[in-house]
């Protein structure tokens, strides 16, 4: 698998899609990385080193990030589509 992109309705329940896939998938020699939340409590069970480079929990940035050709960006809960258009 390469990306994926959930919603859960609260903390534990995020907690609970990391570790459980995140389990699964180590048992098979694969590594869960690059998560990303909009929830910075969220982001503070998840070990550093899974998340995505691109979250800094002590500047409080989070950037756009690219999954599943979508740009999100999760500090203003955005979607981002940029079709081409075929000639």
């Amino acid at each position: 698998m390469d990306d994926s992109m959930d919603s859960v309705a609260n903390i534990s329940a995020y907690v609970d899609l990391y570790k459980q896939p995140s389990q699964l998938w180590a048992s098979a020699g694969e590594y869960a990385r690059k998560w990303l939340s909009n929830t910075p409590e969220v982001l503070k069970c998840i070990p550093p080193g899974d998340c995505a480079s691109s979250v800094d929990m002590d500047k409080d940035q989070q950037h756009s990030v690219k999954t599943l050709g979508v740009l999100w960006d999760p500090k203003e809960g955005k979607f981002t589509l940029s079709p081409s258009v075929a000639s």
